[in-house]
């Protein structure tokens, strides 16, 4: 049986059965494997299998809840049901159509599962600074995907995620701390993830202007999530709490075009974040933001 193995939100993911010309190179990252030993250690099985059955012209795409913690997810090439225990997919996919069914089915079990596990999903551009990850969130046309480059480019940071980010707590992180980590198919991500080191909620401006939150505006902040239509807002809630109870560093900022605001930026939410959140090695040291130093402490905020 043929088999692809790829590693989303720190979790493994197996895909099984699906036709062999359209499994090599399935996914970015994606290492093939035999079916039978990749089963023994996989989180997520994706049993793939003949084309979904014809769908009536009226028949609704999207994401549905079956009841007793199933879900479907459907559209006109693609089906997948989903287990309770979000660890078994039926993915059904007309040809051609195995890498998109996959993508869509796994992107809905990892947010599932991360939220059920007491995590947050945001929409968020992201990098790994320092053995950190820092978060750029916030409205489409914000700048999240501008300053994520910027810091790639300009500083030498790693692309971390470019749309989805999940954040969970795991035994990877420091005194069990948080992780960050992206999809495995986005160009500049990672889905192996990197400790939790800030989260910065972007707005269009003119000005520098960054303010760190504290309390109720930083859950607020973090809270406008991708999740609402899943009954899952009330999970993501109580965990951003916890993110927030934990000190975690989280930002409003508005900046202004350009790669130097970026960097002042990138000074702030590095100093603001515990030195426990990375092991502060010499890779991490090298890639600091040159110009950087002699910014700690200053914080410029809007009224």
């Amino acid at each position: 049986m043929s088999a692809a193995v790829f590693v989303l939100a720190g979790e493994t993911y197996l895909v099984r059965g699906g036709p062999p010309e359209e499994m090599p190179g399935l996914l970015r990252g994606e290492r093939p494997a035999a079916a039978d030993r990749a089963s023994d250690r996989a989180d997520v099985i994706i049993d793939a299998s003949a084309p979904p059955a014809r769908r009536g012209a009226g028949a609704r795409a999207g994401v549905e809840a079956l009841g007793s913690g199933r879900w479907r997810l459907s559209d006109e090439l693609v089906e997948a049901e989903i287990s309770r225990d979000l660890a078994h997919v039926e993915l059904r996919c007309a040809s051609g159509g195995l890498e998109e069914g996959v993508r869509a089915a796994s992107r809905l079990v990892a947010i599932l599962r991360c939220v059920s596990r007491g995590g947050l999903v945001l929409h968020a551009s992201g990098v790994e600074l320092e053995g950190r990850a820092f978060l750029f969130t916030g409205p489409p046309g914000c700048g999240k995907s501008t300053a994520a480059a910027h810091a790639r480019e300009e500083f030498g940071a790693r692309g971390l995620a470019d749309d989805t980010a999940f954040v969970s707590r795991s035994s990877r992180a420091p005194a069990d701390g948080w992780l960050a980590s992206g999809l495995p198919w986005e160009p500049a991500s990672s889905a192996e993830g990197s400790p939790l080191g800030g989260v910065v909620r972007l707005r269009p401006g003119r000005e520098f202007i960054v303010e760190r939150l504290e309390g109720a505006r930083a859950v607020a902040a973090l809270v406008a999530l991708p999740g609402g239509a899943l009954g899952t807002e009330g999970s993501m809630l109580v965990a951003a709490a916890e993110l927030v109870e934990a000190r975690t560093p989280v930002f409003r900022a508005e900046l202004p075009p350009g790669p130097e605001a970026v960097g002042r930026l990138l000074e702030m939410v590095c100093s603001a974040a515990p030195p426990e959140a990375a092991e502060r090695d010499a890779r991490g040291r090298a890639q600091r933001p040159s110009g950087m130093e002699g910014e700690e402490g200053r914080d410029e905020s809007a009224g």
